[in-house]
Parts: structure tokens; C-alpha cells; sequence
């Protein structure tokens, strides 16, 4: 009887350890465009459910975001044992490409899926859901040449876009997209500054004129 308790109790603690590591977030907030700093594309994994969800939850710019339409996962889609086979997704049919892709600033990535051009998912509160063949645990998700599991390719009205990932890279400027706090030009800041000083300058002096 006491055998049947340590077998059960083991039994238990093994499944609670494979929930909780198959279960993860992964926070995107790195971008290959300076002016998306800021920016947040959420990953929630669940191993156990065989589903990698996709959605952005802080947008910084002030472009109005149409979609994520590619999403690169560091887990062997080549094989049917990480192959995404479907995706809840209401904008349209993603595309896979089993070979991979490379994230522009990010590095190459195992696998890739897209919805290219014209994907619409992955907004705000419209999560993408990817289910994929079988389980898998987050410690199977490796990591790539720039340290990311992850990235996401996003649009914005204006021709702004951009790659968004967990991994580093060395980003530059895209000047259609626009921040939602911009730095004042320096024109715009000098002007009324001299003006400022003008006035006082001005005054003073008429205040020592009739002194």
C-alpha cells in the first residue's frame, strides 16, 4: 500500500513538473526599427495543449497596426513532430515554410509560418493560435545565432513594419513609423527659447531706461 502512495505521489509530481514546463510567455520587445521601441508581442506557449499563441499587447507608435503576418519559432517544423498543422486565425490561411526563414536583424529560425501579404491577426485582444502536432516542452524551443526563440513580423498603416523578438540585433530608422511621444525638432524648441530671452532682455532694459 505504502509503494502504491510513493508510485501515485511520484506519478503526480512528474505531471505537475511537465505542466508547469510546458507552459511559458515570452515577451517580444526588441526591434530591428528604432522607432518601435517600446513595442510588445506577447508568445504564450502550452505545451500540454500543443498550442503557441501569438498577440500584440502594447502598441508604441501612433500607426494604426493591421497584423502580424509571419511568426518564426525556433522548434523543428521540418519533422510532423513540431509541424504547426492548423491555426485559428479569422484573416486567412497561413502559409508554412518548413525550411525556415531568416527575421531581418534577428538571424535565421528553424521554421517559419506566414500569412504574407495581408495578415490581420494578432491585434490587441485577437490573439493568433498555433496548435501544433504534439506536445512539447519550453525547454524544447531552442535558441538561435541572436539568443531568440521567437519573432514576428508586424504592419502598420503608413508603410510602417517592422521584426519584433526576444533576441537582440542592431536596429535603425524608419521614419513612416511614428512614435506616439515624439522629441520636439530643435527649431521648434530654439524658437521660443530666443523669443523667451528676447522678452526679458527687452524689458530690462526699458526698466534701466527709466531708472
Amino acid at each position: 500500500m505504502r509503494n502504491l502512495k510513493l508510485t501515485i505521489i511520484a506519478f503526480l509530481a512528474v505531471m505537475l513538473m511537465i505542466s508547469v514546463a510546458s507552459a511559458g510567455t515570452f515577451d517580444l520587445t526588441n526591434s530591428n526599427v528604432n522607432q518601435l521601441a517600446g513595442i510588445d508581442i506577447r508568445v504564450t506557449t502550452d505545451g500540454a495543449a500543443k498550442t503557441i499563441s501569438v498577440e500584440l499587447v502594447n502598441n508604441p507608435l501612433s500607426n494604426t497596426p493591421l497584423g502580424i503576418d509571419e511568426f518564426y519559432y525556433q522548434l523543428d517544423g521540418v519533422t510532423s513532430v513540431y509541424k504547426i498543422t492548423s491555426e485559428d486565425d479569422p484573416s486567412g490561411v497561413w502559409h508554412t515554410n518548413f525550411d525556415g526563414g531568416t527575421a531581418d536583424g534577428f538571424g535565421p529560425f528553424i521554421s517559419l509560418k506566414n500569412n504574407n501579404p495581408g495578415g490581420t491577426g494578432g491585434l490587441t485582444g485577437s490573439p493568433i493560435t498555433f496548435t501544433l502536432a504534439n506536445s512539447f516542452l519550453d525547454s524544447n524551443i531552442l535558441t538561435n545565432g541572436h539568443n531568440a526563440k521567437f519573432a514576428a513580423h508586424i504592419r502598420y498603416d503608413g508603410g510602417c513594419s517592422g521584426f519584433v523578438s526576444d533576441g537582440t540585433t542592431t536596429p535603425g530608422d524608419n521614419s513612416n513609423c511614428k512614435p506616439t511621444t515624439q522629441i520636439p525638432e530643435f527649431p521648434t524648441i530654439v524658437l521660443p527659447a530666443a523669443a523667451a530671452i528676447g522678452l526679458v532682455f527687452f524689458f530690462q532694459h526699458r526698466k534701466n531706461k527709466k531708472e
